[in-house]
């Protein structure tokens, strides 16, 4: 079994971002973001995936940009009141790669 797990620093956040899945956009909280990938969270609701694939936009605090990511669903789970979703980043802007790489690496 290979572990599937980021192994780029990751830092904790509190985001508002949405994620859009077969062309329909979901709020939803990251929690954990990387150069690679994110961690989101939302609430319990009817939710259907025709594929494993996804677009964020993610909202960057203190700049003037809306990163645009595609990514790919790797885990999915339950969780108190929840639903959670690890996503692989699979294409981005390199603009928008670098803001992100800048913006995990500021105190």
């Amino acid at each position: 079994m290979t572990d599937d797990r980021r192994t780029t620093p990751r830092r904790a956040v509190s985001l508002t971002v949405r994620q859009v899945v077969d062309e329909v956009s979901y709020p939803s909280r990251a929690t954990d973001l990387s150069p690679t990938g994110v961690f989101l969270e939302r609430g319990l609701s009817a939710f259907a995936r025709a594929s494993d694939a996804v677009q964020i936009a993610i909202p960057l605090p203190g700049t003037d940009e809306e990163l645009w990511v595609r990514g790919e669903v790797v885990y999915d789970c339950l969780l108190p009141g929840g639903h959670g979703t690890a996503v692989r980043f699979t294409a981005m802007a390199d603009r928008h790669a670098a803001t992100l790489e800048r913006w995990l690496t500021e105190p």
